[in-house]
């Protein structure tokens, strides 16, 4: 990583975030929300290649920037840490707390998004080292007092991060979990769209991101190419159906495909 690069990661989500609020202020709910999005999308990207230590900064930095999007999302990082990293290590067992959803429905995934946030909250705290835990009980208390500031003193820019972060929370069981690894081998899909891969800031290069967890979701498309000269078969499982795979196998398995067949 590059001295621009690494400040082009660690400031990313929050253009998105400020013009959300400013949105939120001008009550355009609607193109806050987009905006929401992409924040989260960010922070999650960045948050993902802290857990990785993927940035190249210092141990002390990323604490305090995973603590920042913990806060700003509504979302314990520290405690997701370890169940993330556990999935690296026992991709789709029966031990990976983080993937279970994907061996369901894509409905059930849908509906079973608190309780997926609430069971890696709990693997994660069980994993985590001993003196890590007192990280993750500190950044949950804030968590849950900025919740209770939210609704005490009824800001309408409170309620709305609150409102939208619980909503994304909720459906990251089926975006990140179940699109990500369902009807596939423990390695995941991937995706080669270009549109689909800017809209969503490299984070669906998965399978590659599961062969070279270390390397930095900047980097990925660069990888994604390398390995298609050797090894084409990984991007075989695309995240997103193409119009071949909805229209050319009829028979084929993947629920997403079954829905157009």
């Amino acid at each position: 990583m590059t001295f621009w690069q690494k400040v082009y990661n660690v400031v990313l989500p929050y253009p998105f975030l400020l013009v959300s609020w400013y949105l939120v202020h001008q009550s355009h709910y609607a193109f806050a929300f987009i905006c929401s999005v992409f924040f989260v999308i960010t922070a999650y990207r960045q948050g993902h290649d802290l857990f990785h230590q993927a940035l190249g900064i210092h141990r002390h930095l990323a604490t305090a920037l995973l603590f920042i999007i913990s806060l700003l999302s509504f979302s314990s990082l520290h405690s997701m840490k370890y169940s993330h990293l556990f999935h690296h290590y026992k991709p789709l067992s029966d031990d990976d707390t983080e993937d279970y959803l994907a061996h369901q429905t894509w409905y059930q995934a849908l509906l079973g998004g608190l309780l997926f946030r609430v069971r890696i909250y709990r693997h994660g705290y069980h994993l985590a080292p001993k003196h890590f835990k007192p990280k993750i009980i500190i950044e949950s208390l804030c968590i849950l007092l900025l919740s209770f500031c939210a609704f005490y003193y009824q800001s309408a820019l409170f309620l709305y991060q609150f409102a939208v972060m619980f909503f994304i929370n909720a459906s990251s069981g089926l975006i990140a979990v179940w699109g990500l690894h369902h009807d596939c081998d423990e390695i995941g899909r991937t995706e080669r769209n270009p549109i689909v891969n800017a809209l969503t800031f490299n984070l669906f290069y998965h399978a590659e991101h599961h062969l070279f967890p270390a390397v930095p979701t900047d980097n990925l498309p660069k990888l994604a190419k390398r390995l298609d000269k050797v090894a084409p078969h990984f991007s075989k499982n695309s995240v997103v159906p193409t119009l071949q795979d909805i229209f050319g196998n009829k028979n084929d398995t993947c629920p997403i495909r079954q829905l157009f067949a």
